[in-house]
Order: structure tokens, then C-alpha cells, then sequence
């Protein structure tokens, strides 16, 4: 945390040219690499985003003036504060970044498995190729050096490879009181910028802490690039790697496998995480833990869940031309998928939306979730009885009985809060289907578990709806600003059964809809565009496919912020980040930041939404999801 805020500080970049001549990040990053996250051709992302619809509304004259207000309060509150006390001006960084971006963590002198002092510390590692604009990052690192020496804080001058890097020295309570400056803590009353005397005096550090918690940054360029580390000897072996020096590279860790590779490629951005070493690393960690005796060992417990088999978990974003694709991805080979991974992982067979799945369906998904994976789990992890006269678990067995009346298909789907509500945003009346062969005895049983939970005794109400039985337990009473129940929100949850499912419910109309049948309604299945954007993630056929009705959901949203500003504005006030900004104390301020009287009517805008889609797939080498978002119909060229 300390060491991105002294960045955000030191280094701000914006889009430029391509630089061709230095190496990709696989190559020019070292081997030792735990963590990457690398934008290779900065100009072609920010052409991306610019052109991104997401872009275009923000642009559109219907949301200047909200957006506008907005920049202001940024850049009164944070950006002119940071450039205060930094002493640099972000418009200088404007336009240095040309070529790739990365930021990396790398083993430094990190010792997996030790505690302590022994543990040593991994390494940070930022590069950013400046391309043609070399002399300007030259000019803007001497300013940098003469502005910090003139402050009077320390700094360092070393060379790695005949190139001058130099060491900022910056005292862990600079960072601090920074940090509390521009977003003072409203329960202890920091000081502000501007001066104003604080509600209550900041405590000091300890005199026996002061000085000791130091971050220090080694900053330096070599030829075209910004290199910023936190260990010189990352910086040394990438240097080597970049004059095309022999020296270990991230391609060479075998953690970082072919899929890894090949998702680098062409991307606008990517990450990488090595999780086969921090899982290691942890169960290490734990082994060596003081007074283990009679605990679990952590090695075995990773083994049951299935967690030894991660080599990877890797994520990018690349452009499709008619839209963006991202993509998710488990490096956990085939052969070592046990544990939660065996039983999360879904049957190929078809998940597409049924036909009462109506087009008014903001969200749906179907998942082909095979329980009785997850029934062999629990018995395999449940200890056997130690003998005759042991107590009964009646519950235990019910629970196992349930699991066992399950089947292998999950739906879930929702519809937009006609209401615009603050709490429809979180929870919107929806319906979830579990697929059963005896829907009604497990209706039964987990009626009958219903009945048992806590304060639901007596709560529980029956009735008949075209035959059926329906169990319904209200919904939890909201506590007011005294602490006393207000009447119960909603229509609570209700439960029943069909002919292939067990439904659970919050909204009695959609439940009953469901219950009743699709009839003539026009069905999502029917729409030409889900079945296109379907095959850009692999079809629906993969065991897991869903998709986003995104034009609705943000109609909703719109709705709620412009028709519901007073409960929006209670709710990011008494927020942590709402406290830091002065909201709790000041009802102004949350206006200052946020005027939503100024968003427009979302019929202005809507041309710029469309719908996502996203399914699970799976290769010998791991597994994925895969997102799809296409451009919309109206901005499509």
C-alpha cells in the first residue's frame, strides 16, 4: 500500500507511441517473478479504451455535466493536495508511457516457508518504456532528485550496470501523514492540508519507532525505460535481459506455462499470479508454526481440498473488433484436479436458458453442478462412528439425504427492482432452481431444516398455490437508526417444487410465474444476438453458461441513484472511504463529490449498453471463464 501511494505520487503515465525495440515482459522480466501485471503496448490499450463504448458515455454531453463536477472535486481534494505536498505537478508524467507497462513482484530476498525476520522481503518492480521521449524522463528524474535533496530527505546514488539509479529514503510516518493529510481519519481528527485545526490532537509515533520503518525506491532509467525496484539485483538482471544478455526470464518459470503464454499475446493487459509457490510458501509457513502439536497438517489439508494441483491463476483482456473478451484461467492440469476442483468442475452438457426464461430476464446463469460430487466429498471428509453407543446426527444425515435427492443442474435468474430500491440492487427479486428427481421429498426435507433454524420456529408459513405446496419464511425486519424492528421488507422466501426442480424465490409474483409456466411469453433463447455472443465464448454447451441483460441493469441503477439520492448518499457517507472524505461529519460534502440531480434521464444513454455474456471452459492444462461483452447494436460502425 505504501509503496503504490509513493508511486501514484512519483509516477503518473499516459498513452504515447509503441516502443518496438524493448523486449516483451515475459522476457524481460526475471524468472523469479511471483506476481506480473502488463499492459505490452500501452498505445494500443489506451486506443482501446478510448474508443471503448464505456468511454464514449462518459463523453456524451448527457453526462458532462455529472462527470465535470466530479473532476473538480478530484482534483480540488486529492489531486492538487497530493501535488502540494509531493511538490510535482501529474501533468508533467502526461504522455511519457509509449511503450509496455509492467508491474511485477518478484522473490527478492523473500525465504518461502520462514517467519520473522529470517523471511526476508519480495521484490517490487515497475517498468515503463518511455520510448522517444527518453530525454524528457532524464529531465523529469533530475528535477525529482534536486526537489527531494532540497526537502531535505535522503536519498542514495548508486550504478547498476554503468546507468546512475538513485535510492528515495522515505520514513514510514511521512507515508503515514501523507496519507492521513489528504484523507484525514475522521475518528481521530487529522489534520488537513489547508491547516484547519484538528478535533483532537494526532497521536505521535513512539520515540522508540521512529525512523525505523523506512521504504525505499531505486529509480533510474536505462535507456528508453523507467525502472523502479525495490531490489537492485532485479534491476541488474533485467537490464542484462534487456541488451539481450543472458539471464533467467518469467518465460522460463515453469509456473508460467503455454496457456499463460498465449493469453500474453496480443492482450491489452494481463496478470499473473505463481500460486503453485505461495501455496507452497503458506503450507510451509504453517508447518513451522510453534506448538503444532495435535492440529491438523496443513500439507494434507491443502491435498483434500484439491489446492496442491494450482500451478497459476492468470486473467487478460483483448479486443475482438466487435467488442472486448476476458478471460479468467486456472493453470490446474487435468490430471490434479481433486478435491473442490473435481467437484466444482461441471459436466459438458447444455446450459442454455430454458423457455421460461423470459426476455425480460435481466440475469441468468445454469451450472451443471453434479452434487452427488459433492455428497462423495462430505462422506469422504466425515469421520466415521467410533463404535455402537455413539449419538446420532440426525441433522448430518438429513443434509447427506438432501445431497442425495439433488441432481445436476443450477439456474438462476433475476429481474430488474421495478421499485428502484437500494436493497434491489443487492438482492433483486429472483428465482434459483436446483434440479431434482424427488423435487417434492426434497421440498420436505428442506422444509423440515427450515423449520429447525434459528428464529424461523413458527415463522415458517404453508399454502397451496395450483396444487403445489409453497413454504415461505418472511423476510429478516430491517433495524431503524434505534435499534428496533421495522415491519419486514419484501416478499421473504419462498419454496416449492416442480416437475424437474426444487425453486427457492424472494418475489411471490415471479415465483408464481415460474410455477404457473412460461406460456407465450417471448422467451431470451429466441434473440438472435445471445446466440452470436454465445459462440465468441464457446457456446453453451460447456456446463456453465450465463449472461447479463446490461441495459437493464443500468436503467436500474440510474433509476435507484436519481430516484433514492438520500438512502445512496446515507450509504456511501457511513462507508470507510465515505468517513475519510469528510461525508460523516459534513452533509455537503457527499454533493460535493457527488451531484446526482445531474444525471440525465438514462434514455439518453442507453445506446451505449448492450449484453455480456460469459461460460466456463476447460483444456487438458486448466480451466477458464471466459467473459464477452459485445459493442453495441447503435455504436457498431
Amino acid at each position: 500500500m505504501k509503496t503504490l501511494l509513493i508511486l501514484t505520487g512519483l509516477l503518473a503515465c499516459a498513452a504515447g507511441l509503441p516502443a518496438a525495440q524493448t523486449p516483451a515482459p515475459e522476457n524481460l522480466l526475471p524468472e523469479d517473478t511471483m506476481a506480473v501485471f502488463a499492459i505490452p503496448d500501452y498505445a494500443r490499450t489506451a486506443h482501446h479504451f478510448s474508443n471503448a463504448p464505456q468511454a464514449a458515455l462518459w463523453q456524451d454531453a448527457a453526462m458532462r455535466p455529472f462527470l465535470d463536477h466530479f473532476t473538480a472535486a478530484f482534483q480540488k481534494n486529492v489531486t492538487t493536495p497530493l501535488e502540494k505536498e509531493l511538490g510535482i505537478k501529474f501533468s508533467d508524467y502526461t504522455g511519457l508511457a509509449q511503450g509496455q507497462f509492467s508491474l511485477a513482484v518478484t522473490r527478492g530476498t523473500w525465504v518461502p516457508g520462514k517467519t520473522g525476520p529470517e523471511s526476508g522481503d519480495p521484490g517490487f518492480l515497475m517498468v515503463m518504456d518511455t520510448g522517444s521521449k527518453s530525454d524528457q524522463l532524464k529531465k523529469i528524474l533530475a528535477d525529482l532528485k534536486k526537489k527531494w535533496v532540497d526537502s531535505g530527505k535522503q536519498i542514495k546514488t548508486d550504478k547498476i550496470r554503468d546507468a546512475e539509479f538513485v535510492t528515495f529514503i522515505i520514513a514510514g510516518e511521512d507515508v503515514k501523514n501523507l496519507f492521513e493529510k489528504v484523507f484525514p481519519d475522521p475518528s481521530e481528527g487529522w489534520e488537513s492540508t489547508d491547516n484547519k485545526p484538528a478535533k483532537k490532537p494526532r497521536k505521535p509515533a513512539a520515540e522508540k519507532d521512529k525512523g525505523k520503518e523506512k521504504v525505499e525506491l531505486i529509480v533510474g532509467q536505462s535507456d528508453s525505460l523507467l525502472l523502479v525496484g525495490t531490489n537492485a539485483k532485479d534491476i541488474e538482471k533485467l537490464m542484462i535481459r534487456q541488451t539481450g544478455g543472458a539471464a533467467p526470464a518469467l518465460t522460463e518459470n515453469a509456473a508460467f506455462g503455454a496457456p499463460d503464454r498465449a493469453m500474453l499475446r496480443n492482450s491489452l493487459f494481463f496478470g499473473w499470479v505463481n500460486l503453485k509457490t505461495l501455496i507452497e510458501a503458506g503450507a510451509a509457513a504453517a508447518d513451522n508454526q510453534p506448538n503444532r502439536r495435535g492440529k491438523p497438517d496443513p500439507k494434507a489439508q491443502l491435498e483434500m481440498m484439491g489446492l496442491t494441483g494450482l500451478k497459476s491463476l492468470a486473467f487478460n483482456l483483448k479486443d475482438e473488433g466487435d467488442g472486448g473478451q476476458m478471460v479468467w484461467h486456472l493453470g490446474i492440469p487435468e490430471a490434479d484436479r481433486k478435491g473442490l476442483f473435481k467437484i466444482l468442475s461441471p459436466a459438458p452438457k447444455d446450459c442454455s436458458p430454458p423457455a421460461f426464461i423470459s426476455a425480460d430476464i435481466v440475469n441468468f446463469v445454469r451450472y451443471r453442478l453434479d452434487f452427488q460430487r459433492i455428497k462423495e466429498f462430505v462422506d469422504a471428509v466425515t469421520p466415521p462412528p467410533q463404535g455402537q453407543g455413539q449419538p446420532q446426527n440426525p441433522i448430518g444425515d438429513m443434509i447427506k439425504a438432501i445431497l442425495n435427492q439433488l441432481g445436476d443442474d443450477v439456474i438462476y435468474y433475476s429481474r430488474k427492482d421495478a421499485a428502484a430500491t437500494l436493497e434491489g440492487l443487492g438482492m433483486p427479486p429472483f428465482v434459483l432452481l436446483l434440479g431434482s428427481p424427488s423435487s417434492e421429498q426434497l421440498v420436505s426435507n428442506l422444509q423440515f431444516l427450515l423449520m429447525l433454524g434459528k428464529g424461523n420456529r413458527g415463522q415458517v408459513k404453508e399454502r397451496e398455490f395450483l396444487g403445489r405446496k409453497v413454504y415461505t419464511v418472511p423476510a429478516p425486519a430491517p433495524r431503524n437508526k434505534n435499534g428496533k424492528a421495522d415491519a419486514p421488507a419484501g416478499d421473504g422466501f419462498s419454496l416449492s417444487s416442480s416437475k424437474e426442480y426444487l425453486a427457492l424465490g424472494n418475489n411471490n409474483a415471479m415465483f408464481e410465474e415460474f410455477l404457473r409456466g412460461p406460456g407465450d411469453r417471448k422467451a431470451w433463447r429466441e434473440n438472435p444476438r445471445l446466440a452470436e455472443a454465445a459462440q465468441k465464448v464457446g457456446g453453451m454447451n460447456s456446463g456453465l453458461f450465463g449472461f447479463e441483460n446490461q441495459k437493464e441493469s443500468m436503467k436500474m441503477l440510474f433509476g435507484t441513484l436519481t430516484k433514492n439520492p438520500k438512502a445512496i448518499e446515507d450509504a456511501v457517507s457511513n462507508s470507510p472511504i465515505g468517513g475519510r472524505l469528510g461525508m460523516q461529519d459534513d452533509s455537503k460534502k457527499f454533493k460535493e463529490w457527488l451531484d446526482l440531480s445531474l444525471l440525465p434521464d438514462f434514455s439518453k444513454v442507453e445506446k451505449y449498453f448492450d449484453l455480456s455474456v460469459y461460460a466456463f471452459s476447460s483444456t487438458p492444462e486448466g480451466m477458464a471463464i471466459k467473459f464477452y461483452a459485445p459493442v453495441p447494436p447503435g455504436l457498431r460502425k
